[in-house]
């Protein structure tokens, strides 16, 4: 009997150590390993967090941006009307005003004036709201490439453990973190059991009882 629990013990040390040459791996991973997955867990919480708050916001400012049309002074209805008083003023001006009416040349030239420069304002009012805007979306889009940064080097670290065992995710690491203390606690359980059943003797010596 003795024997036959020997050999089924050598057996499920066998199979142990089949598993544990599967998980060779973590032969090298340090012993806070928990502790590490932990950290980037939460600091991949705050990341999440973060980066869907500046996305959403940055989609948002793109909407909003996109709402302001691109402004042209060339077809503005001021600077258009502008540009048509000035003429009107030139050809009045040389063909049809009379020496008496020459006092509406000027008005009409300083009325052709205020136009175009109401129609520049327009326009450049308008560019100036897209391109505030969209300056607020490069300093959102520039600080969460920042938080990126930060996050992927803080996990360093773990996307190395991460390759080093062919895991595919740090969930999946831990899984093969666990299972590979768990084998290596089972080799050690059942050779103290091995050791308790030999008594002090050798295998071959059981056998030849």
């Amino acid at each position: 009997k003795k024997l036959e629990r020997l050999e089924e013990s050598a057996g499920r040390v066998t199979e142990v150590e089949e598993h544990l040459a599967e998980l060779k791996a973590f032969e090298s991973l340090p012993a806070d390993i928990d502790e590490l997955l932990q950290s980037h867990e939460q600091a991949e919480a705050e990341f999440s967090a973060k980066t869907n708050d500046l996305d959403r916001d940055i989609e948002g400012l793109a909407n909003q941006r996109d709402t302001l049309p691109t402004a042209n002074m060339m077809t503005d209805k001021l600077f258009i009307a502008g540009v048509g008083v000035g003429a009107l003023a030139f050809i009045a001006g040389i063909f049809i005003l009379s020496d008496e009416q020459a006092i509406f040349f000027p008005i009409l030239m300083l009325a052709a004036f205020l136009l175009v420069a109401a129609g520049w304002y327009n326009s450049s009012r308008k560019n100036a709201q897209r391109g505030v805007v969209q300056k607020e979306i490069d300093e959102l889009t520039k600080e969460r490439a920042s938080i990126e940064k930060k996050f992927k080097e803080r996990g360093a670290s773990v996307l190395r453990f991460m390759e080093a065992t062919k895991s595919s995710s740090p969930a999946e690491l831990k899984e093969k973190a666990d299972n590979y203390r768990y084998f290596l606690s089972l080799q050690a359980d059942i050779r103290e059991q091995q050791g308790m059943a030999l008594g002090g003797l050798r295998p071959e010596d059981v056998k030849l009882e």
